[in-house]
């Protein structure tokens, strides 16, 4: 599976490796400074200017499969995807943002995956 991610980052006048926050720790030694000016217009411009967004609706796929399984009532369809939808709902909160579906431009995408776990992207909107 192709998985768009930001690779480098330009602000300041200077070109930065994008290392993700979440996937390299604390410990890491980044290549920016998410304090500098510069960092934090670029922050902005790209989760404010993009329409991507975490997608954490179980896939439909899955839904799909359920529903064509001739095998189950409608009943039991529905009871199966409501705890397939309570098990997809706690795999997202241990998945990392890189892993995690968006939906949206899938630039835009890898931006806000990028971004996410510097600052909650909802909430910079």
């Amino acid at each position: 599976m192709n998985k768009m991610t930001a690779s480098n980052i330009w602000f300041s006048g200077k070109l930065c490796k994008a290392d993700n926050k979440q996937k390299k720790g604390v410990d890491f030694k980044y290549d920016y400074d998410i304090k500098d000016p510069g960092f934090r217009c670029l922050q902005e411009a790209a989760v404010v200017c993009s329409v991507a967004k975490f997608d954490r609706s179980l896939p439909a796929d899955r839904i799909s499969a359920v529903k064509n399984d001739q095998t189950l009532t409608t009943r039991e369809q529905d009871e199966k995807i409501k705890e397939m939808e309570i098990d997809w709902a706690n795999k997202l909160k241990n998945m990392l943002y890189l892993d995690m579906p968006t939906s949206g431009d899938a630039s835009e995408s890898g931006l806000i995956k990028f971004f996410q776990p510097i600052s909650d992207v909802v909430q910079l909107r």
